[in-house]
């Protein structure tokens, strides 16, 4: 058996992988009264969360809308982007694909 990875991450995709949102979402605020999004997703080997950072928020609303129920089973591929911000100096920008 091998142990997945729970998260989307740039260590567990790479350019162009193709991400199915599976769910609405949950909103999650930290002590400080910050809002993360974590939705359900799948690369199509299994499922993972994805948490999308502030700029892929604006990129999937510009494409989807607001209401995340109608981003079930919508799909993007993965843009793996500078960002100085996060460990590895990299993170995941969304590519909506709009069907």
């Amino acid at each position: 058996m091998e142990i997945k990875d729970r998260y989307l991450n740039v260590d567990n995709c790479a350019d162009n992988d193709l991400i199915t949102i599976l769910d609405s979402g949950t909103e999650d605020k930290n002590q400080w009264g910050k809002v993360k999004y974590n939705f359900k997703a799948s690369n199509g080997s299994y499922e993972l969360i994805y948490t999308p950072d502030f700029m892929a928020i604006k990129e999937l609303t510009k494409a989807f809308g607001r209401q995340t129920d109608s981003w079930v089973n919508k799909q993007f591929r993965v843009s793996i982007v500078p960002n100085l911000k996060t460990k590895s100096g990299k993170s995941i920008f969304p590519k909506p694909l709009l069907i």
